[in-house]
């Protein structure tokens, strides 16, 4: 394993232009769409008095560096919080409580602060609140899942009265992109160091600088956050006045209150359900291309899968498209690569046509499967797939199987409580004592690295025990690479192309991006990146 993936540890569950290696200032990058959905309504620029927002997942704390699982944790921690950018809605950065940054060299960025920034008492945002936000995350005491995200960081030193510097134990080529995602939210040094370990635990016990100010939290039910007036941008203060963020596990729930007007609005109600809603009157759905995506993870040191023939053969018995199309209805995103198509920020056409030209298919080849089956011997051979209990694998499973049938494989599926699973999954257990998995993955940022690279890094999300001198070599050379370079991202495509060549993962669909709203409000629409956008802040009424 090489240094950089030494140094990248598992992260449970990512405007300013890229700095070339010499010393560069950021600056605005033109428009463009990747990531973006169709649009929703613009919105009407009328206030909003209550948005009512539900997401699926349980809410554990408003301490934004223990808050990490692209859902209702990173929509709350984004309502109250900001990093030193964001993410615009084309997936650009643009400055937030950092006005911009400069990439001295490979391992060094100068971030210039904002001085207008204020938290919510009032206190400015200094340089010694960045570096207590930024080095608390790789406090092995907090134990934050974003150590995954910041394990680059080697330290942060004050270097004018409004400027800090973060120096990097080595290269880190997307490191820009992750001066939005949560491990650069930033919280009041002397707040948090008073409150210690109640710091997050409650609506009173976290200060940020955000445009909603927490003011109730029934755990396991709500948070109740009110437009803070006092913010510091009042050219970006929201319409809505109090936001309300539901947590609602159950897709029949979210219908049943989409319906009725009791929620105005989620990002996680599936395809299936959503299908159901698209003829409402009352009701805006949309969808675009998605983030997490979806595959098989063979062990590839033993069983089975150990033999490439096999794997490939595997891949090119599956019907992606009618997989793809079971799962999501009419927003169906079938799946090529290890990484979803349209992910990347920068140089959108070549990573594209790199994509297009993947030869995976989309629909079963069966003749060619079956010749690979019978070149490797393995006519019969049995291999069992892993699967987290749920409507979606009660779909999929079914699907492998019927695809391994379909060439001489008798595929068994084991269906494990998400815990279980998980525990599995995560184990770092090497080689995994498991034939294959299915197993989900989304990228933190906008580069095709998050999802070609960082899987790999540790034993922990290498799942399959990917472990090749030639990749590593590709790796390298990656790192050396100027940022937003044609270097940079023929290192990436190459990379990709061998982990398709090899089918280190088996690609399957694309969960799409899909947006289920109140037609009586407007002003956002989701990107790929939505879970670390305040969305909230973009609202208003029609």
């Amino acid at each position: 394993m090489n240094t950089w993936a030494k140094v990248a540890t598992l992260a449970l569950g990512t405007v300013l232009v890229g700095a070339a290696c010499s010393a560069t200032t950021s600056s605005a990058q033109p428009a463009s769409t990747p990531g973006a959905g169709a649009s929703q309504s613009a919105g009407g620029g009328n206030e909003i008095d209550t948005l009512t927002w539900a997401g699926k997942n349980s809410i554990g704390s408003l301490d934004p560096a223990l808050s990490y699982d692209s859902g209702t944790n990173n929509y709350a921690t984004y309502a109250e919080c900001e990093a030193l950018l964001r993410f615009d809605e084309n997936t650009q950065l643009q400055p937030l409580l950092a006005t911009a940054y400069t990439q001295v060299d490979d391992t060094t960025f100068t971030i210039d602060l904002n001085p207008a920034a204020k938290f919510w008492d009032g206190n400015p945002v200094t340089p010694d609140d960045v570096i207590y936000s930024l080095t608390r995350v790789n406090d092995p005491a907090l134990a934050s899942p974003l150590a995954g995200l910041a394990g680059v960081v080697e330290n942060v030193t004050k270097t004018g009265d409004n400027q800090v510097q973060i120096k990097l134990n080595q290269a880190d080529p997307p490191f820009r992109f992750k001066l939005a995602t949560p491990m650069a939210q930033i919280v009041e040094k002397s707040f948090a160091e008073a409150a210690g370990g109640a710091f997050g635990t409650a609506a009173d016990q976290v200060m940020c600088t955000g445009p909603f100010k927490p003011s109730l939290w029934e755990k396991g039910s709500k948070i109740v956050f009110d437009r803070f007036d006092g913010y510091w941008d009042a050219a970006r203060l929201p319409k809505v006045k109090q936001f309300i963020l539901l947590e609602v596990t159950a897709s029949a729930t979210l219908v049943a209150g989409l319906k009725s007007g009791t929620i105005d609005g989620t990002f996680d109600l599936d395809g299936r359900n959503a299908q159901q809603l698209a003829n409402d009157a009352n009701l805006s759905v949309t969808s675009g291309p998605g983030n997490q995506f979806n595959y098989i993870s063979p062990v590839l040191a033993q069983g089975p899968f150990s033999d490439a023939r096999v794997r490939m053969a595997l891949s090119l018995a599956i019907d992606r498209t009618g997989l793809a199309n079971a799962v999501s209805g009419a927003y169906a995103q079938p799946l090529k690569a290890p990484a979803p198509p349209g992910l990347s920020a920068w140089k959108t056409d070549a990573f594209d046509a790199a994509y297009a030209a993947l030869a995976t298919p989309l629909t079963p080849d069966i003749e060619q499967a079956k010749a690979l089956i019978a070149a490797a011997g393995a006519k019969g051979l049995k291999a069992e797939v892993i699967v987290q209990e749920s409507p979606t694998a009660d779909i999929v499973g079914p699907a492998i199987q019927q695809a391994g049938a379909s060439i001489g494989l008798e595929i068994s599926i084991k269906k494990l409580p998400t815990a279980d699973w998980a525990a599995a999954n995560f184990s770092g257990i090497e080689p995994r004592p498991f034939d294959s998995m299915l197993n989900f993955w989304a990228a933190d940022y906008p580069d095709l690295s998050a999802d070609i690279v960082i899987p790999f890094s540790n034993q922990y999300s290498n799942v399959e025990g990917w472990d090749n001198a030639a990749y590593l070599a590709l790796e390298d050379a990656w790192t050396k690479t100027a940022p937003d370079s044609d270097a940079q991202a023929k290192a990436l495509t190459d990379m990709q192309q061998m982990l398709v060549d090899q089918t280190v993962k088996i690609p399957l669909y694309v969960d799409p991006t899909v947006q289920t709203q109140s037609s009586k409000i407007g002003g956002y629409t989701q990107t790929k990146f939505w879970f670390y956008q305040n969305f909230a802040q973009a609202f208003s009424g029609n």
